[in-house]
């Protein structure tokens, strides 16, 4: 649907935050505009309980361990029927229109998620990402589950605790340590 261009000042791994800002103020967002539940995948898929709506890719550059900028690019199905769907998305992914049975003005939505991800960037530069935190970790579909990822080539299974300050995903591990995640594939597995 978007891109934007973005230029926190600062160490590269703000990229991340960014990219968890930008998702949280389009769940707030479409669930404002849907009257549904929009929940946020960690780190950038936007889902309902029908699938999911919408997805974040991010790509950032840095210059002298200084982050120059960050490129997130959003996309979010909006008029798509379901059976436009590709067959192996059918009832894995939704839609505005499938999920409010009514044609949507792409313009319109467009503004009012532009208008909540200048919020949600302005106060991320202004206050960071740790006050925002708590709004992702409300949205946060893994909250309290299992989940299993790759760390060193062994297979790792804890439980999501939160989301720390700078965008980690915090896994309690069934050892009782607590692993911080910045871009593995996590698996829910109960």
């Amino acid at each position: 649907m978007f891109s934007i261009v973005f230029r926190p000042e600062g160490d590269p791994r703000h990229a991340l935050p960014v990219t968890l800002a930008v998702a949280t103020a389009i769940s707030v967002t479409l669930t404002k505009c849907l009257d549904v539940d929009v929940l946020v995948k960690w780190p950038n898929d936007v889902v309902t309980r029908a699938g999911k709506i919408a997805g974040i890719l991010a790509e950032s550059a840095s210059s002298g361990g200084r982050l120059t900028h960050a490129v997130v690019g959003v996309g979010v199905n909006v008029n798509t029927n379901e059976q436009d769907f590709a067959a192996d998305l059918q009832g894995h992914a939704a839609s505005c229109r499938t999920l409010s049975g009514v044609e949507w003005d792409r313009a319109d939505l467009l503004a009012d998620l532009l208008g909540t991800i200048e919020a949600y960037y302005d106060r991320f530069k202004r206050d960071g990402f740790g006050p925002l935190a708590s709004a992702y970790e409300a949205r946060l579909l893994q909250s309290g589950k299992r989940v299993a990822f790759e760390r060193d080539g062994l297979r790792v299974s804890g439980r999501v605790s939160g989301v720390a300050r700078d965008g980690a995903l915090l896994v309690r591990l069934d050892d009782d340590r607590e692993a911080s995640l910045y871009s593995e594939l996590v698996e829910v597995i109960d």
